[in-house]
């Protein structure tokens, strides 16, 4: 038998394995590929023919592109059958399952991750250390009473699985979150994590028998085909009390037993006679080695290095400090007392005295508002930083006023649609977020005016005006925080009162120095030390937001990091300086081996956009790693750098890598030189599908209306790649005059050709396609109606009102919020104010 047979054979068995080991025969299964495929990032389908299903999972995974293959691991409802019944296909939004479809919780997953930089393969060392790893969890969990579990390999990683039979239940989800996260808090460490993520219901889990390709596959950081290592003879269900008692391992304030430490209470904010102990402080005065995370109720949880209460065993001990000032000590093995307070004893070790200790005037204030400036060299970290003011009750009045003013302001700003707490904190802490600029948030007028406040500060005045009937909860999976009737009227007495008598009381009370809104670069330079990679790299960031330019050297310090992620931001923060001279020493780590490092590189020298960084950029299109000629050709694209015309054109000819070459193509059509019009056109000419795509695009890009007539001709091509590609190329030129040709496709039989017409017709934003647009709000994807919805608001239609509040009582939240977002868009556009959405 050859090799390829071999392992064709091998790889087959390896699947047939994973499949009849997870699965029941009558259940349903949806397996899931992820494609390093910008037209199709996802293919999905549900089998119940397993043979079937190990064939295609079998082929799938010699398809290069694959970047891995992953299957339900829950039973899931047998109804979603027909979605794509034992076929796979592209995914659509909202086409695999959720977590509402799985009807039964059938197994608790632990996966177990090198840390290492995104999108890369482990090295082999790492991912030794997380089966290792995997192999203590499974004996410290055998030790509480679990069976033998699945071991597996993950490909990059390391997997146990055990058998659970429970019903999807919100109750039961928390319970197995608490069940993942007790296992994370004792054994994630700077090697590798156990992922606290994948307790929901609908996880996708890798199928065992293929192969994870995560970056480039090289020898140090190799491609490996994942598999089962281990099963026992006999796959046992684990009882629910054993998951209860797992989820309940850490001792909680109200159930630990009290060993007679007098602690007071912190029912108000602002009474001063609190105790002044700072756990974390205290740790590191005593050399005593801990891991510090956030914990439940925002309580801060310390992990011992070494069981302070027993020399039987090194791990199990812990730490908490919650935000009244309690201190809880404990081990969680049952020869060190299981959950009791151990605390005065483990004190008393180190402060044999501390029980008759008086507390002096002079140290007592809030715990939970403690500045943390100097402890920034702490190896344990201490509570983050607030800021605080003076408590008399003016002064506390005043304080509390601009917190609720703002409060007030942004929660009735976000009414259309409502978002929850977080992203209300998030928003007046000024916070540089994903969700933040999608939505748009860091436009609105209170956005940063609550910088230097503090998490606790910020919620517990939203908590405060919840129970005075200011704000209101609505409940369910995803809370939203709205403004009642009674805190619009209290909003309109604060702004008759204005915002300039408050801050004048301030000004006379010199009292405005203690908002430290914005960080001082000596206050940071600590954290740049810290022993946590984010903390890190949230100093880079807020160091290179002061923009001075002495933190330069010090962000140049950051590139030698041994954390690929802290590089990478070290490197995109001195690419925003826009200094030539920072040209070398970024230009210099386009040899990392980190691969984000190497990405990061590639956008800070466009930022630059020095001759020096252009002509690097074009030296990167010889450069031998795939990833970074394609996201050199992207750059210079987007740059639209004429000197790169000769390069992409000898990229597009030459180079090995089609995802490059495809991506030259589009970029030829961003410069628009009239020199390559003809080469795109032969392009659009060949047999090759991808070429066909990327050259509709790239004609878009270019704005050729001689094109028009071809482009129109391929939105009726038979493969729905080259359609979508086509409609998107007529959308980026803009021309009205091709609506009439784009109309056709909002009845195309594929929801993402009819998705890409939709946002064609919003780039045109023509009123001509109005009608159109309307008629596809009985589109049968809710994901299309949402974009039309879109759509509508920014023409602008007035006429389109009527339609839209048609949804306002539709079941579906999203729809509604989508519905009342577009309308409130209309009606600010043409003033009008006649029609009132209730929220």
């Amino acid at each position: 038998m050859s090799q390829t047979e071999n392992g064709t054979r091998k790889r087959g068995i390896y699947i047939k394995e994973a499949i009849e080991t997870l699965f029941e025969k009558d259940q349903v299964v949806e397996i899931r590929g992820l494609y390093n495929n910008n037209r199709c990032p996802t293919k999905n389908g549900f089998y119940k023919d397993f043979d079937a299903l190990i064939k295609v999972a079998d082929a799938m995974d010699t398809d290069p592109d694959v970047k891995g293959i992953y299957v339900v691991l829950n039973r899931i409802d047998p109804a979603l059958f027909a979605r794509k019944a034992n076929r796979i296909d592209c995914a659509k939004s909202g086409a695999g399952t959720g977590d509402q479809n799985v009807i039964k919780r059938r197994w608790l997953p632990i996966d177990i991750d090198p840390e290492r930089p995104s999108e890369i393969s482990s090295s082999n060392e790492e991912h030794e250390l997380a089966l290792k790893k995997a192999s203590r969890i499974a004996d410290w969990l055998a030790e509480m009473g679990f069976p033998e579990p699945i071991k597996a390999d993950s490909g990059n990683g390391a997997h146990l699985l055990y058998r659970i039979d429970l019903d999807n239940t919100a109750e039961n989800t928390y319970l197995l979150k608490k069940c993942i996260a007790a296992i994370a808090l004792f054994h994630t460490n700077e090697e590798s994590k156990v992922d606290t993520t994948v307790y929901n219901a609908s996880r996708i889990w890798k199928l065992y028998g293929t192969v994870s390709r995560k970056g480039d596959s090289i020898p140090a950081r190799p491609h490996r085909r994942s598999k089962i290592i281990s099963k026992p003879a006999e796959i046992k269900i684990i009882d629910i009390s054993l998951l209860e008692k797992l989820a309940n391992i850490v001792s909680t304030e109200e159930e630990s037993v009290d060993d007679g430490s007098k602690y007071v209470n912190y029912g108000n904010r602002y009474n001063q006679n609190y105790p002044t102990f700072v756990l974390g402080k205290w740790l590191e005065e005593h050399n005593i080695e801990a891991r510090h995370q956030k914990w439940v109720e925002n309580s801060d949880i310390y992990v011992l290095r070494k069981c302070p209460f027993s020399d039987a065993h090194v791990d199990g001990a812990y730490a908490i400090q919650f935000t009244n000032g309690k201190v809880i000590a404990a081990c969680h093995h049952e020869s060190c007392g299981g959950r009791k307070n151990r605390w005065k004893e483990f004190r008393s070790k180190f402060e044999p005295d501390y029980s008759t200790k008086s507390m002096s005037r002079t140290e007592q204030y809030s715990y939970r508002d403690r500045k943390d400036n100097e402890f920034n060299n702490s190896k344990v970290r201490p509570v983050e930083g607030n800021y605080s003011v003076p408590s008399e009750n003016a002064d506390s009045m005043i304080e509390k006023d601009i917190i609720r003013i703002n409060l007030f302001r942004c929660v009735n700003l976000l009414q259309n649609p409502p978002f929850g707490r977080q992203q209300i904190k998030n928003i007046l802490q000024g916070r540089k977020m994903k969700k933040i600029e999608q939505y748009g948030h860091q436009k609105l007028f209170v956005y940063g005016s609550l910088k230097g406040v503090s998490d606790e500060m910020i919620m517990g005045t939203i908590d405060e005006m919840m129970q005075e009937g200011y704000l209101v909860n609505s409940g369910g999976f995803h809370p939203t925080v709205r403004i009642t009737e009674k805190g619009k009227r209290t909003l309109g007495e604060y702004e008759e009162f204005g915002d300039t008598q408050i801050c004048a009381h301030y000004q006379d009370e010199e009292l405005v120095e203690t908002f430290d809104f914005i960080p001082s670069l000596d206050s940071l330079l600590g954290k740049l030390i810290s022993s946590s990679a984010t903390d890190r790299r949230k100093a880079i960031e807020e160091i290179a937001l002061l923009g001075d330019e002495n933190a330069v050297p010090l962000l140049i310090d950051m590139l030698e990091d041994n954390n690929g992620n802290v590089r990478a931001t070290a490197i995109k923060c001195l690419g925003e300086f826009k200094d030539p001279d920072l040209f070398e020493p970024i230009y210099k780590k386009i040899k990392d081996p980190s691969a984000i490092v190497r990405c990061h590189v590639i956008m800070a020298l466009a930022e630059l956009g020095t001759p020096a960084a252009l002509r690097a950029l074009l030296f990167c299109l010889e450069n031998r790693d795939d990833q970074i000629r394609k996201d050199a050709v992207y750059v210079l694209g987007e740059l639209r750098c004429y000197d790169a015309v000769n390069p992409l054109i000898s990229v597009l000819k030459r180079d090995k890598d089609e995802r490059v070459k495809e991506e030259a193509l589009i970029s030829l059509g961003k410069i628009r030189d009239p020199t390559t019009l003809k080469i795109i056109q032969q392009e659009l000419s060949r047999n090759s599908l991808v070429n066909k795509e990327a050259a509709c695009i790239s004609l878009g890009h270019f704005k050729d209306f001689s094109s028009i007539d071809t482009l129109i001709g391929y939105t009726k091509h038979p493969y729905e790649g080259v359609r979508m590609a086509a409609i998107q190329g007529l959308g980026l030129m803009g021309n009205p005059e091709v609506i009439d040709s784009i109309v056709p496709a909002l009845k195309d039989l594929h929801g993402d050709v009819r998705y890409a017409a939709v946002i064609a017709l919003d780039q045109i934003g023509s009123i001509k396609g109005i009608h159109a647009l309307v008629k596809s709000l009985d589109d049968p994807e809710n994901w299309v109606i949402m974009r039309v919805m879109d759509a509508l608001a920014h023409i602008g239609y007035v006429q389109s009102l009527n339609h839209l509040e048609t949804y306002l009582d539709c079941p579906d939240q999203d729809m509604q919020d989508c519905a009342r977002k577009a309308i409130k868009e209309i009606r600010s556009k043409w003033n009008i104010e006649k029609w009132d959405i209730e929220d």
